[in-house]
């Protein structure tokens, strides 16, 4: 984990250098970071303590920035330079237990824009991607409600009781981590899937794995979802048999749905061959599309196949999302002719995700 980027933000882990510019004032710190910095700079509770402890953390091992704090920047960068929004970040290493605890704060003139959940949801979703890390915990006070809404958006839960020093613990947990969707035996339909370890609950709705009953509330999921970019009449109708998702291939492959309010909302297939994956039926209903469905499933669905043994996942992307996949880390590397009535020249976006 090194420079970690979200849709909004970028954000960089400190350095020896950074620590000392933080120590010297502002105006050392906007000449260290090559960025503009906050008037009120530094943020809520970040204070030079702080700065003192990750400059340890530093010195004594070189590699620890990516699990101490990191700057966040506002994207994208303007001709002024970059903008200098907050601090987020690790408190260090993975425990043995796999436990690592994040803490934030944003300047005051960057409030209330969403800063906070971004850096906060981006650097989780980092963190999972290393396979030590099983619980991201946080602190905070009972008081400061703001913090908690972060938190609770993030999808960190609330754990045990307030402590002496008043304040109050929240983890999120590695999504089916005892057992991992890895640990399914077989796939043949004489072995259940064992469900996860309580589902995910991400804003206001939780993942589960797919069934093969699922499969005719996916299909009409998946024509609907690809019908909403616009396509023609018949182009859909040309793809219909490819969109249907039929219950044994369910039985045979991994699957994740999206379930909101009792109604599937989205889903994602896995197919695992050995160190190599493909991400496959990547559908979000569009009433709920760019609300965090889509990214929490290839989020659990990159570690799925991380734990199956993957190495790399393919996706071959509908032109209409090969943002999304680029933003969430995913690299092109390649196309394919997709040649359709009226549009001989169209292709499809070839990705893949490069897993630790």
């Amino acid at each position: 984990m090194n420079v970690v980027q979200s849709e909004r933000l970028e954000l960089i882990p400190a350095s020896i250098e950074s620590c000392d510019a933080e120590a010297s004032g502002p105006a050392a710190l906007a000449v260290c970071l090559a960025a503009r910095v906050p008037a009120s700079w530094p943020p809520p509770v970040f204070e030079s303590d702080d700065v003192a402890r990750i400059r340890r953390q530093l010195e004594a091992d070189s590699a620890a920035g990516s699990w101490t704090l990191h700057y966040v920047f506002a994207r994208p960068r303007t001709v002024e330079g970059r903008q200098l929004v907050g601090v987020a970040g690790f408190t260090g290493p993975p425990t043995p237990e796999g436990e690592v605890e994040i803490g934030y704060a944003i300047a005051s003139e960057y409030q209330r824009r969403g800063y906070a959940t971004e850096a906060v949801d981006a650097l989780v979703t980092a963190a999972f991607r290393d396979p030590r890390v099983v619980v991201v915990s946080a602190t905070t006070y009972p008081t400061l409600e703001a913090s908690i809404r972060v938190l609770t958006r993030c999808g960190f839960t609330r754990v045990g009781d307030q402590e002496a020093d008043g304040t109050i613990s929240y983890v999120r947990r590695r999504a089916a981590d005892a057992p991992g969707p890895a640990a399914w035996p077989s796939f043949g339909g004489e072995t259940e899937r064992p469900p996860l370890s309580g589902p995910q609950e991400t804003m206001d709705f939780a993942i589960r794995p797919g069934m093969p009953e699922d499969a005719p509330t996916l299909s009409a999921l998946a024509l609907r979802a690809k019908s909403s970019w616009g396509y023609p009449a018949g182009w859909i109708e040309l793809w219909r048999d490819a969109l249907t998702i039929r219950p044994e291939y369910l039985a045979g492959h991994r699957s994740l749905v999206a379930v909101r309010r009792d109604q599937i909302v989205g889903v994602c297939v896995i197919e695992v061959r050995g160190q190599d994956a493909s991400l496959e039926h990547v559908w979000v209903a569009p009433e709920l599309q760019k609300r965090g469905v889509g990214r929490a499933l290839v989020q659990e669905a990159l570690g799925v196949a991380a734990r199956a043994g993957a190495r790399r996942v393919e996706v071959e992307s509908d032109p209409f999302a090969e943002t999304f996949y680029l933003r969430l880390g995913a690299r092109r590397h390649g196309e394919r002719a997709a040649p359709m009535p009226g549009a001989p020249e169209r292709v499809l976006p070839l990705l893949e995700f490069v897993l630790a």
